[in-house]
């Protein structure tokens, strides 16, 4: 039985996992709940190479709750592929509002030194009105 087992394993490693093309991981189902009790109570070392092949062994009382812990998992790493995904984002949001403060600072500065420029053409122009007094600055 043991051997017969471990060729099974074997066999839907080799058949079912096609790393780029299936999952990761396959399902060997065995229909009877008595068969499945007795690999697991007097083989663990086939459940150890099975699992080491990511060939989950199941019987019909336990295969239920392995879909819905896989249809979790893979829920799981949806939501994390998204989140991945807005952080991201996020990061490029972030990136652009710095340069857009760098970009605001410069033009601050640039601000700054046009109203330097006008009041010096203010008071040059006031200084000149003082020569030709008929010129009238607004």
């Amino acid at each position: 039985m043991q051997t017969h087992l471990l060729s099974h394993i074997k066999a839907v490693h080799t058949k079912y996992i096609i790393p780029g093309v299936t999952g990761d991981s396959a399902i060997l189902f065995i229909p009877s709940e008595t068969i499945f009790n007795e690999i697991i109570e007097h083989f663990p070392h086939v459940m150890a190479e099975a699992q080491s092949k990511k060939v989950w062994i199941t019987s019909p009382n336990t295969l239920m709750a392995l879909l819905t812990s896989m249809r979790g998992l893979l829920r799981n790493a949806n939501v994390a592929e998204k989140a991945t995904a807005i952080f991201s984002e996020f990061d490029a949001v972030m990136l652009d509002v710095d340069r857009l403060l760098t970009r605001s600072s410069k033009v601050e500065k640039v601000r700054d030194k046009i109203g330097n420029i006008l009041q010096a053409s203010l008071l040059i122009a006031r200084r000149s009105n003082l020569i030709w007094p008929e010129r009238v600055l607004g």
